[in-house]
């Protein structure tokens, strides 16, 4: 256990005063998923093999808590539930298949090769984990610290043979089981990719030294730009077998489909409160601004007893300061942005009336309690004080204080007991909550001579001795009281709102009717394409989990959901959805992209027109002709796409072509994306860059690679004979 005292890097004190509650745990419908019946649930299959209920859920938990880990996250809401599901899904998949096609390809990742990896950082994939672990993980380099990697490995199974294991080194050692797969993947598809380095053409010293003489000067230039849409349609003709020959040609690079694609409308309806709901809530906030403002009022008191969404905790905080999230346990900015600008204008004891924001359904009245100037950082150390019995922790209290008021050393001090150094900027005082727990202790600290030794009551059983170091800048800092409240629905409205769905719905026995009788109503229809069985939810909406199963488990075009209520921070919404298409996986059919390809083989066919007219000519001849825009652009380097400010678009193609050329030089014609372009170098001049061999190759191939995003898996297909599928069937389930 000694490497989880190594891993936890916030100070003692932190740990001593703060208890934090990690890993939250998957909950909902999901775990009905994962009970175990006769016979377990197959959730999905990969390369053949089913990926049982068990199985699944165990892997879902180690990316759990590596999820929570790399993020520095406390508790998890629905959204990062389902973005776990899916990222442990993804990289299940990623594994099962890697390590099936490194196995045919007679690839294999031995303990050495693993060990060397991470604890040397190579090609990077170590830091990008390390570089969001907590210390204690990482080397300076950003390599694993492998010592602590193998104790927590070695003290997992120890405490396992035993037959009790720590909550926390169990939480560890599952996290490291998720990286352990993830950098699995890494490493095979980093040595696939040399396979196909070896593969491909593999550019020699000649190649990498043009291409650097071609990128070691830069151009000023004249564009004049034709642009495809200046050219007349009618000009071109394509036939239905131009779109046809087209499509055999690249069906298998560009028209495939891995699995089915829902095409679907849906009503995405917010209730929102009435007029009458608004005003049960402003008259409760106008019976606590009356006891705001009576004399002597208790403003605790009533802090304490008024229900908001913003308790009341008495500090002073900068107007940008951060606070953390109840629920997600992340931080945040501690005043919302219609609140800062009532704490910055009001007067200490004045109130603001109440005042809405529709954007999250709220009402809110701010007071300020108190303003005051306080420092901007605050550099202190201290020491903390413990013992069951109040007597011990004041007499060691008195004479730990007598020691240092005395000029005994700190450090000799502070090594008998808990005790930190830290720096932390007013706002950012929520990070040094721990140690300064109250109102009246954070005054000692903002208030506290530099280098003078104070105490704070922590309790009776637990004291502070701190000492100021430094104190920089000034900044004002407010304590100011909010009560906001929600907006709620009532259940009338409720009721009223669905009643109407639910009649639209109702009526509705197909799309094409549900798209008729809409037309009448208040409601409006929106669309979403290729939903399909990596989506997460339905329109990018939270809470859509349970529609989502519903569409990717009707198949038949036509059919209307049940409607369905998500909620989206304060606001609650009802969302119906209707199949409008099903492409089944397999080849996209012809008619959905023969559009598309008569859009480019019409481009193309332009592109020739215009070169043909355009051939020949100079910049000057050119600006005649009322369908051409002119621009004039520097800085256009090899590597880099040129801006054409007249047409507002990129073209590498003219980089290409401009770094062949002299100045003084105009193009011939050149087809570009989405014109055709000819091109003057009015000044060309060297950059005297430096040649590195190494660097151009590296370069050059990852053009080739990222210039064909299916190369590995072509790859994987014609040098291994097997195409390695994958059923999404899980996502029908969680």
């Amino acid at each position: 256990m000694a490497t989880l005292q190594k891993l936890r890097n916030k100070g003692s004190l932190l740990i001593a005063f703060v208890g934090i509650a990690l890993f939250a745990f998957i909950a909902g419908d999901i775990v009905k998923l994962f009970q175990k019946g006769p016979e377990e649930a197959i959730v999905g299959t990969i390369n053949g093999e089913g990926i049982t209920a068990s199985e699944f859920y165990e892997f879902r938990n180690q990316c759990e808590q590596a999820y929570t880990l790399l993020n520095n996250a406390v508790a998890l809401d629905e959204n990062n539930q389902e973005e776990i599901t899916l990222m442990a899904w993804n990289t299940l998949t990623n594994y099962k298949s890697l390590t099936a096609q490194a196995a045919s390809a007679g690839l294999t990742v031995t303990p050495e090769e693993f060990a060397h990896i991470i604890s040397t950082n190579w090609r990077g994939i170590a830091q990008r984990y390390t570089s969001r672990l907590p210390q204690g993980f990482a080397t300076e380099t950003g390599a694993f610290n492998v010592e602590n990697i193998n104790s927590i490995i070695t003290d997992y199974k120890n405490y396992k043979d035993s037959g009790s294991i720590p909550e926390e080194l169990m939480r560890l050692h599952d996290a490291w089981k998720f990286i352990e797969a993830s950098i699995t993947c890494d490493i095979i598809s980093a040595k696939l990719m040399n396979i196909y380095d070896i593969c491909s053409a593999t550019p020699n010293q000649a190649v990498a030294k043009s291409n650097f003489d071609l990128n070691n000067n830069t151009y000023n230039v004249e564009i004049a730009a034709y642009p495809y849409n200046s050219f007349a349609d009618s000009l071109v003709t394509i036939s239905d077998k131009d779109i046809a020959d087209y499509y055999n040609t690249n069906k298998e690079n560009f028209f495939k489909v891995p699995f089915n694609l829902y095409d679907i409308v849906y009503i995405n309806h917010e209730i929102k409160p009435t007029s009458q709901d608004i005003n049960a809530v402003r008259a409760e906030f106008d019976e606590v601004t009356a006891s705001l403002k009576e004399e002597n009022a208790n403003i605790k008191e009533i802090a304490m007893y008024t229900s908001t969404e913003c308790p009341y905790d008495g500090f002073l905080w900068t107007i940008d300061a951060i606070s953390i999230d109840n629920e997600k346990q992340t931080y945040v900015n501690k005043f919302k942005e219609n609140h800062k600008f009532h704490i910055q204008q009001n007067k200490v004891g004045e109130v603001v009336a109440p005042f809405e924001d529709r954007n999250d359904n709220t009402i809110s009245l701010v007071m300020n309690v108190r303003k005051e100037m306080v420092p901007d950082t605050i550099k202190m150390r201290a020491i903390a004080i413990f013992n069951e019995s109040a007597e011990a922790v004041k007499a060691t209290t008195d004479s730990v204080l007598n020691a240092l008021n005395n000029k005994v050393e700190f450090d000799s001090v502070a090594k008998n007991y808990s005790s930190d150094t830290f720096e932390f900027k007013t706002k950012n005082f929520i990070t040094a909550v721990g140690v300064i727990p109250t109102p009246e202790a954070q005054k000692q600290v903002y208030t506290a001579k530099v280098n003078t030794y104070n105490v704070i009551d922590i309790n009776e059983n637990a004291k502070l001795i701190f000492q100021v170091l430094e104190k920089k800048g000034a900044v004002e800092a407010y304590d100011p009281l909010i009560i906001e409240r929600k907006i709620a629905v009532s259940a009338e409205t409720y009721n009223n709102e669905y009643d109407k769905l639910s009649q639209l719905v109702s009526s509705c026995k197909d799309i094409e009717e549900l798209q008729k009788n809409i037309l009448s109503t208040s409601f409006r229809l929106e669309q979403q394409r290729s939903l399909n069985a990596s989506s997460q939810n339905v329109a990018n909406k939270p809470g859509t989990r349970e529609l989502l199963r519903w569409i990717l488990s009707e198949n038949n075009a036509g059919n209307i959901s049940n409607i369905h209520e998500y909620i989206s921070g304060n606001k609650k919404f009802f969302i119906v959805a209707a199949i409008k298409e099903v492409t089944p996986k397999g080849h996209v059919a012809l008619d959905k992209v023969e559009e598309s390809i008569k859009f480019q083989l019409i481009n193309e066919k332009k592109g020739d027109l215009i070169a043909a007219e355009l051939k020949g000519k100079s910049i000057d001849e050119l600006k005649s002709n009322a369908n051409i825009k002119f621009s004039t652009t520097d800085q256009v380097e090899y590597k880099k796409a040129t801006s054409v400010q007249s047409i507002n678009a990129d073209e590498m193609v003219i980089s290409a072509a401009v770094a062949n050329m002299e100045a003084g030089e105009t193009s011939a014609p050149i087809k570009g994306n989405n014109a055709v372009y000819v091109v003057k170098v009015l000044s060309k001049e060297a950059k005297n860059a430096e040649f590195n061999e190494d660097a151009e190759l590296n370069y050059i191939q990852s053009l080739d690679f990222y210039g064909n995003p299916n190369v590995i898996g072509q790859l994987i297909q014609e040098a291994m004979g097997k195409a390695y599928d994958v059923d999404n069937r899980i996502y029908e389930h969680l």
